[in-house]
C-alpha cells in the first residue's frame, strides 16, 4: 500500500494481513506492514501489530503527531524489542479529554520521561506542543528523537513557521497555526524557548538513525537527579519525586524559589529543612539518599517501602524523625547519625537529638548526654555483633524483632526491662548477655531465636513472661537467677534441645506448659523442698511438662515424680457440652 491509495483499496487489501496468524508475524514483517500502510487507513491497522501501552515503573510517554505514524510506530516496535517500556495512544482523537489523559500519564511517578519525534508535523501540532510544555513544567526528562531537521541549530521560530506553512499547504487553512489569542502567543514563545534548550543537560538529543540498542543505552544513561518536588515557605520542603524509579538522590542544601510577580520575576534561595510525609514512599529502587546539612525534619512514612535503601546517614541538625519514617525499608542495614561536639553544644546551646551505635538509631531526651535515651530505629538487616549503649533503660517491644542477621547482643546493666518480642525471630542470634539491672523479660522476648544455644538469666530478674524463650530449638543450657519468682505460660515451650534445667526456690508460680515439648529434657532440679515443688505445680491449670521425657524432679530433700497432671496439655482436653433443654422426656 502507498499513501496515494484510497481507503477502499486499503480495505480490500486488509484481509490478508488481518487474517494472518499474529504469532507468526515477526518484527521485520510488522515494520514492513506499517511502512506500506496509509494514513487514511490507520484506524484499520490490526491491533496486534503494535505492542500494548505499558505503565510499568520507568516507562516513557511518547508525544507525536499521528501523521508521523510510520516513523513513530516502527521506532516504538524496535524500542519495545530491546526492553524499553513505552506508553502511547494511537486510537484516541486529540482533544481536551486526550490532554487530560496525557497530563495524568506524564505526571505519574512511574513515568521516567517524555519522548518526542522531532518532525515538522510534531512541531506544528498544538497537542504535541502542549504536552512538551506540560512535561517541562513537571520537570520530566524530555528526549528529542531527531528526524531530518537539525533542531539544535535551526531557530525554533523558523522551524515552527516552516511547520505551519507546510501544514497549511498540505492540509488546508484549518491546520494552520492559531495565533489569534494571547494564550497561543505565549505558548509559541515558551515552545521556542524549550526547543532552544535541546542538547542541554535537561533535554536529551538522540538521532533517529541510531539502532534501538544504542537508543536504549542513551535512555538508560539519562540522569534522574532533578527529580525532587518542593513546597516553599520560609524554607523548602521536599514533598515528592517526579520519577518513582529513581535509584540515587542527593538533596541540595539550598533551592531557588521563583516568585512570578507578573512583570517582575523574583528569585530567592532558601534552605531545604524538611522531607515531607510520603515524599519517597514506594521508591523501591532507591539505593542511596544524601541528606543536606540543613535538614531538620523527616515526616511520616517519608521512605515507606524503600526496599533497596541500605544506609541512612543523618546530619547534625536533624531534630524530628517520624517513628514510621522508614517503615518497610526491608533492605536497611545501618543508621549513621552525626553529632554536635561538646564544644558546639555549649556554644550554641543546642544538642544532637539522635545518635547511633553499631548501626542502631537512638533518641536523646535532654542535652545532658548522661540522661536517659531510647531506641528509635533498628535496621531490619542489622548484622553481626552489637552492644547496646550504657544508659539505656529499656529495650522496647519489637525493637530487634526479625533481625535475622543479628549474631550477638550485649545488654548493659542500666537496662531494666526487655519488652515483648524485643528479639523475636532473630534466627541467627547465638549469644545474649543480659545485664544485672534487668528485672523483667517480656512475653516472646526471644521467641524463635533458633540459633541461641545458652542463656543466663541474672539474679535481678523477677519475672519471665509467657513464650519468652519458646521455639529456641537449639537452646541446650538455661541458668535461671535466684530472683525469679514467676515463669510464664509456655516460657520454654518447644525448646527441644534442652537437656537439663535448674529452677531456684524463689519461683512461686509457673505457668501452663512452661517446659512442654522439650523433647530432650531429662533432668529437672528444684532448689527448694519437695513440698514447695508440689505447691508450685498444683497451681498450674495445664501441665508444665507435656511432651517431656523426665520422670522425676530433684529437690533438696528428695525426688518428686512427674505426675500425669504435670504432663497434661490443655490442647488434649475434651469438653462435654450438654445440649440445652434438660432431660429427655420418657
Amino acid at each position: 500500500m502507498t499513501d496515494n491509495n484510497n481507503t477502499k483499496d486499503d480495505r480490500n487489501k486488509l484481509s490478508a494481513v488481518w487474517n494472518a496468524e499474529p504469532n507468526r508475524i515477526g518484527l521485520d514483517d510488522k515494520i514492513t506492514i506499517i511502512e506500506n500502510w496509509s494514513y487514511k487507513a490507520l484506524k484499520y491497522l490490526p491491533p496486534w501489530i503494535m505492542p500494548e501501552a505499558i505503565e510499568s515503573d520507568g516507562y516513557y510517554f511518547v508525544a507525536h503527531s499521528r501523521k508521523d505514524f510510520k516513523i513513530v510506530y516502527t521506532d516504538i516496535l524496535r524500542l519495545e524489542s530491546v526492553g524499553v517500556d513505552i506508553w502511547y495512544d494511537r486510537s484516541m482523537e486529540p482533544g481536551r479529554n486526550w490532554q487530560e489523559i496525557a497530563e495524568r500519564m506524564m505526571n505519574r511517578q512511574e513515568c521516567k520521561g517524555v519522548i518526542v519525534y522531532g518532525t515538522v508535523n510534531s512541531m506544528a501540532s498544538k497537542p504535541v506542543q502542549t504536552e512538551l510544555l506540560v512535561a517541562d513544567e513537571l520537570g520530566k526528562n524530555i528526549i528529542f528523537i531527531n528526524h531530518g531537521e537539525d533542531l539544535k541549530t535551526t531557530a525554533a521560530k523558523d522551524l515552527y513557521e516552516k511547520a505551519c506553512k507546510k501544514a497549511e499547504e498540505t492540509h488546508g487553512a484549518d491546520c494552520a497555526r492559531e495565533e489569534t489569542t494571547e494564550e497561543d502567543r505565549k505558548r509559541v514563545e515558551r515552545f521556542e524557548d524549550l526547543l532552544a534548550r535541546i542538547g542541554n543537560a535537561d533535554i536529551t538529543y538522540i538521532d533517529l538513525a541510531y539502532s534501538a540498542a544504542r537508543k536504549k543505552e542513551q535512555l538508560d544513561a539519562i540522569k534522574t537527579e532533578e527529580v525532587l518536588i518542593y513546597k516553599y515557605g520560609l524554607s523548602a520542603e521536599v514533598t515528592g519525586v517526579k520519577y518513582i524509579g529513581v535509584k540515587s538522590v542527593k538533596i541540595p542544601e539550598k533551592v531557588t524559589m521563583i516568585i512570578d510577580g507578573g512583570e517582575l520575576i523574583f528569585k530567592e534561595e532558601c534552605d531545604v529543612t524538611k522531607i515531607g510525609a510520603c515524599a519517597f514512599a514506594n521508591c523501591r529502587a532507591l539505593e542511596k539518599i544524601e541528606f543536606p546539612e540543613t535538614l531538620e525534619e523527616i515526616g511520616e512514612h517519608a521512605f515507606f517501602c524503600c526496599e533497596s535503601l541500605t544506609k541512612v546517614h543523618l546530619g547534625k541538625e536533624v531534630a524530628v524523625i517520624a517513628e514510621n519514617a522508614f517503615d518497610n525499608c526491608t533492605g536497611l542495614e545501618e543508621f549513621v547519625a552525626e553529632e554536635l561536639t561538646v564544644e558546639e553544644t555549649e556554644k550554641s546551646m543546642r544538642y544532637s537529638k539522635f545518635f547511633t551505635k553499631d548501626g542502631v538509631l537512638y533518641q536523646r531526651y535532654r542535652m545532658d548526654r548522661t540522661q536517659p535515651f531510647r531506641i528509635y530505629g533498628v535496621p531490619p538487616r542489622l548484622r553481626g555483633e552489637i552492644s547496646l549503649p550504657y544508659g539505656l533503660r529499656k529495650v522496647r517491644r519489637y525493637a530487634f524483632s526479625n533481625c535475622k542477621n543479628l549474631v550477638s547482643v550485649a545488654i548493659p546493666t542500666t537496662v531494666e526491662s526487655i519488652g515483648d518480642s524485643a528479639f523475636g525471630r532473630c534466627s541467627s542470634l547465638t549469644s545474649v548477655t543480659i545485664g544485672d539491672g534487668v528485672t523483667s523479660i517480656g512475653g516472646s522476648a526471644f521467641w524463635c531465636c533458633t540459633s541461641l544455644t545458652s542463656i543466663t538469666i541474672p539474679n535481678g530478674v523477677t519475672s519471665i513472661d509467657g513464650y519468652a524463650f519458646s521455639g529456641c530449638t537449639s537452646l541446650t543450657s538455661v541458668t535461671i537467677g535466684d530472683g525469679v519468682t514467676s515463669i510464664g505460660d509456655h516460657a520454654f515451650w518447644d525448646c527441644n534441645s534442652l537437656t537439663s534445667v535448674t529452677i531456684p526456690n524463689s519461683v512461686t508460680s509457673m505457668g501452663e506448659s512452661a517446659f512442654s515439648r522439650c523433647g530432650a529434657l531429662q533432668h529437672v532440679t528444684f532448689l527448694g523442698t519437695a513440698e514447695q515443688w508440689k505447691e508450685l505445680t498444683k497451681m498450674s491449670i495445664g501441665g508444665w511438662a507435656s511432651g517431656c521425657p523426665c520422670e522425676t524432679v530433684k529437690c533438696k530433700d528428695g525426688e518428686v515424680p512427674v505426675t500425669e497432671h504435670d504432663r497434661v496439655s490443655i490442647y488434649d482436653w475434651e469438653f462435654d457440652i450438654e445440649e440445652p433443654g434438660g432431660d429427655e422426656e420418657e
